[in-house]
C-alpha cells in the first residue's frame, strides 16, 4: 500500500511514468512515506544506504554506467547535506541526479523543532533546478505540485544534464499507507525535431483531432508566421485565435473572442470547446479564455517555443516542442492529412463575424469611444504602443488596424515606464509610433517627458485622463469598498497639460465626440515633425454607460 500523502503520490506516480526506476534510499522517519511507497511498488529497483555522502557518490555511479536519471531519497534535516559533494560532481559532470528531500512545514523552520533547517535552494547553484512542492489540499495545489514534478525530471536531462532537487513538505501523521493504487498523472514530455521536420507523434494528434484550435499569444510581427497560419487555416479545420498582440494578420485569425466567450450562452460555447490546442508565442490577455481551457476535463495541449522552459497556463500541457515555430508549423502543413470541410472553424468564423465592433458615435464619450476613434484614425504601416490594463484590453472590441507593429510591457503587465519604453522604441525607426496610455501609467513614467522631448520626434500620444486607475470601476465587488476611489485606483482631478507643455511638446486637448474629431486629424497627422500629447478627458460613470450600451447591442446578435 502506498501513502496517503497526495505531494508524494504525485512523485512516484511521474517518476514511473517518465521511467525512472532507480532509488537509492537513506533510512529516516520523515521520508518513511516516501520509501513505503517506493518499496511496495515492484517498477522500483531500490536500495538503501545509511551514509547519505556516500548514497550520493552510489547513486554518481549508477547514473554513469546506465546513462539514466537515478532517485536519491532522504529524510530531513542535515541528512540532506551529505549530498552535497556528490552533487557538486554530478553537477560538473552533467549527470542527473534527482534529490528527493522530506520537508517539515514551513511554520516549524527556525522554532527549535526536530531536524529542521531552511531546506528549499540549499544546493543553490550546484542544481540545475529547486522545487519546493505544495501540500495537495485540492485541484490547483495538485496542478502546482504535478507542474513541478514534470519541470524538475525534464530538466534532469535536458543536454547538458545535471542534479535538480525536489523539497517535499510531509505533514503529520506520517504513517498511513492506505492507498492501493498510484494516482492517474499528466504527464509532460519534450519533444524532439528535426530541422525541417514536424514530429510524427504531432502529426498523429493533429490528424486525429476533431476540434484544433491554434492560439497565438504575444508576438513580433512576422508576414512568414501571418502566411503558415493562412495556409493552416485553409487546408484544415482549425480556428486561429490571436490578440492584437500576436502581430498576425491572417485573414483567419480571430481576435474578439473574449467578447464572445464572455456573452455566449453555455451551450454554445460548450460546442466551441476544442479537443486540440496548439500554442506559440507570449502572454495571452484574455482571463476569460484562460479560466475556459483549465475548465475543460480533457483538452491535448501542445506548445511550440525557441525558449528553454514553457508556460503551463491553460493546465493541459502535455507536449512541448523546443524548436522554431514556423518551422514547425510549415512541416505540419505538409505532413499532415488536408481536409475538404471546416465545419468547426465555420462555426467558430459564424459567430465572430455576428459579433459587431462598438460604434464610437453611438457611445458615450468614455474610453472605448476614444479607442475606437483612435483606431480608426490610424495611419497604415504605423506602430502602436499600449498602455496595460484598460488601454490593451479596450483595444480588443475593436478590428486589428493594418499595423507595422503592436507593443505592450505584457511581460510583468505593469503600468511602469510606457515613456521610456516608447523613446526607446522610436530611436532608430523611421516608422511613426503612436501610444496609448492611460493617465496613471503616463504619471507613473513623468520624468522621461524630458528625454523623449530630445531623442522621440516621431513619438505621439494619445493620453487618457480618466482621473485614476479606471479598471479598478469595472471589477464585481469591488464598488462596494469604501477605499476604491482614494487609495485603489487613485482618482484625481490633475491636469496634465502644465508638464507636458513644460518639457516642450505639443499639446492638444479634447472631452467629448466633436472636440476629439477636430483634433484627431492634426494628432494623427504623419508630417508633424515634433513630439505631441493629445489629452483626451472621461469620466467613470460615462465609461460604465459605454459598456452598458455595447453590451445591450449585443443581446440581440448574439445566441
Amino acid at each position: 500500500m502506498y501513502t496517503s500523502k497526495r505531494n508524494i503520490l504525485e512523485t512516484v506516480a511521474l517518476l514511473k511514468a517518465h521511467g525512472i526506476s532507480r532509488v537509492v534510499l537513506s533510512p529516516g522517519s520523515r521520508n518513511a512515506p516516501l520509501i513505503q511507497s517506493f518499496i511496495c511498488d515492484s517498477f522500483f529497483d531500490c536500495i538503501s544506504i545509511i551514509d547519505e555522502r556516500s548514497a550520493g557518490y552510489l547513486a554518481l555511479g549508477l547514473a554513469l554506467q546506465d546513462h539514466q536519471p537515478v532517485v536519491l531519497c532522504c529524510t530531513s534535516g542535515s541528512a540532506l547535506l551529505n549530498y552535497a559533494p556528490a552533487l557538486a560532481e554530478a553537477f560538473y559532470q552533467h549527470v542527473p541526479l534527482i534529490v528527493l528531500s522530506a520537508d517539515r512545514h514551513a511554520a516549524w523552520i527556525d522554532q527549535m523543532d526536530g531536524q529542521t533547517l531552511p531546506q528549499p535552494g540549499i544546493f543553490g547553484p550546484l542544481v540545475k533546478q529547486t522545487v519546493h512542492l505544495p501540500e495537495v489540499q485540492d485541484d490547483t495545489t495538485r496542478w502546482h505540485c504535478n507542474r513541478l514534478i514534470n519541470e524538475a525530471i525534464l530538466t534532469c536531462q535536458r543536454p547538458g544534464k545535471g542534479p535538480v532537487h525536489l523539497n517535499i513538505p510531509i505533514s503529520e501523521p506520517l504513517f498511513d499507507f492506505s492507498e492501493p493504487t498510484l494516482p492517474v498523472v499528466r504527464v509532460m514530455e519534450e519533444v524532439i525535431t528535426t530541422h525541417g521536420q514536424c514530429p510524427e507523434a504531432l502529426v498523429n494528434a493533429w490528424n486525429k483531432a476533431q476540434k484544433r484550435l491554434v492560439l497565438v499569444g504575444q508576438h513580433p510581427t512576422d508576414s512568414t508566421l501571418t502566411s503558415l497560419l493562412d495556409t493552416l487555416a485553409t487546408r484544415f479545420d482549425c480556428v486561429i485565435l490571436g490578440e492584437h498582440l500576436s502581430n498576425v494578420d491572417s485573414k483567419a485569425l480571430i481576435g474578439n473572442f473574449d467578447t464572445l466567450l464572455a456573452h455566449l450562452d453555455t451551450e454554445t460555447t460548450d460546442h466551441l470547446r476544442p479537443d486540440f490546442l496548439l500554442t506559440l508565442g507570449g502572454h495571452v490577455i484574455s482571463k476569460r479564455l484562460k479560466q475556459w481551457l483549465r475548465q475543460q476535463e480533457t483538452l491535448e495541449h501542445w506548445a511550440i517555443s525557441s525558449n528553454e522552459k514553457v508556460a503551463d497556463s491553460y493546465q493541459h500541457l502535455g507536449q512541448y516542442i523546443k524548436a522554431p515555430a514556423n518551422e514547425v508549423l510549415a512541416a505540419l502543413a505538409m505532413q499532415a492529412s488536408h481536409e475538404a470541410g471546416h465545419q468547426y472553424a465555420d462555426h467558430w468564423n459564424h459567430l465572430s463575424r455576428r459579433l459587431p465592433a462598438p460604434t464610437p458615435s453611438a457611445l458615450p464619450f468614455s474610453d472605448l469611444a476614444v479607442t475606437g476613434y483612435f483606431l480608426y484614425q490610424l495611419p497604415t504601416d504605423a506602430a502602436l504602443l499600449v498602455g496595460n490594463s484598460s488601454p490593451v484590453r479596450n483595444i480588443q472590441y475593436y478590428p486589428k488596424p493594418a499595423l507595422k507593429t503592436v507593443y505592450c510591457n505584457r511581460g510583468t503587465n505593469g503600468i511602469e515606464g510606457s515613456l521610456s519604453l516608447a523613446t526607446g522604441l522610436t530611436l532608430h525607426a523611421d516608422t511613426h509610433l503612436y501610444a496609448l496610455l492611460g493617465d496613471l501609467s503616463f504619471i507613473h513614467d513623468l520624468g522621461s517627458l524630458w528625454t523623449a522631448q530630445e531623442l522621440a520626434q516621431n513619438l505621439k500620444i494619445l493620453l487618457i485622463n480618466n482621473g485614476g486607475g479606471g479598471i479598478f470601476h469595472h471589477l464585481n465587488g469591488l464598488e462596494l469598498s469604501p477605499t476604491l476611489l482614494p487609495y485603489i485606483a487613485a482618482n484625481h482631478d490633475r491636469r496634465l497639460e502644465h508638464w507636458v507643455k513644460a518639457a516642450g511638446w505639443d499639446y492638444l486637448e479634447a472631452s467629448g465626440h466633436q472636440s476629439l474629431a477636430t483634433v484627431l486629424p492634426s494628432f494623427t497627422d504623419t508630417n508633424r515633425s515634433r513630439p505631441i500629447v493629445l489629452e483626451v478627458f472621461t469620466d467613470p460613470a460615462s465609461n460604465k454607460a459605454a459598456f452598458d450600451v455595447y453590451t445591450s447591442t449585443l443581446q440581440t446578435t448574439l445566441p
